[in-house]
């Protein structure tokens, strides 16, 4: 099923085209495709590529300007652009300047690469272990935070049971006193619903900090 966008960019080529008293045969020659493909760009079964719009703007006669944008591309619409294409992975920060997304026009995610004689050669293949170890721990750090608290000793078990952790959590004296310290790393996600828990618990200042790396 063709998609709306595609239907719009298929309807308003076919106008102009027809506008300019062009047929497909011609405006096909004129980018170097045959004819079929004009076909389904109208129609909305095959998507027109950025490149290839702006070859049927010149070919249609139609003034457009693609530009790189360096910095705040978000910021440029409406003075500076009519469109943009940017990377982004929430589109927070568009809707944040009053922009919507139309079109994905792909997915990706990073890939670490490296060529098979680097990972021959001992030295390298460690470092590229290395660059491999952080990433992960960086990307595995981003759905989690670091929670600290104090509790009475009477009542850290019942603090302890209610704390997710990686093994178990951290538990340190505090000096001189009846207080424990607790440490330990949870999923962001539970943080809302967990901290009042520890509060009925008995916990008291509790600190919520984020993660650079978890390994």
């Amino acid at each position: 099923m063709a998609n709306a966008i595609d239907l719009h960019v298929g309807k308003r080529l076919r106008r102009r085209r027809r506008l300019l008293g062009l047929t497909q045969q011609q405006l096909a020659e004129s980018i170097g495709i045959r004819f079929q493909q004009i076909q389904k760009y109208e129609c909305g079964a095959n998507r027109v590529t950025a490149s290839r719009l702006y070859e049927l703007s010149v070919a249609l006669n139609v003034p457009v300007n693609v530009e790189f944008s360096w910095g705040a591309t978000e910021v440029k619409p409406p003075v500076l652009a009519d469109a943009i294409v940017e990377v982004t992975e929430t589109g927070s920060t568009l809707r944040a300047n009053g922009l919507k997304i139309i079109e994905d026009l792909m997915e990706s995610n990073p890939q670490l690469i490296a060529n098979r004689a680097a990972l021959e050669d001992p030295r390298k293949r460690a470092k590229i272990d290395q660059v491999s170890l952080l990433m992960q721990a960086a990307l595995r750090a981003e759905a989690q935070v670091g929670i600290k608290l104090n509790v009475r000793k009477a009542g850290l078990e019942s603090i302890i049971k209610l704390l997710p952790s990686i093994t178990a959590p951290t538990v340190a004296d505090l000096y001189g006193t009846e207080w424990a310290s607790v440490e330990s790393v949870i999923a962001e996600a539970v943080v809302r619903d967990l901290i009042p828990k520890l509060v009925a618990a008995g916990a008291v200042g509790i600190i919520e900090y984020p993660l650079n790396k978890v390994i």
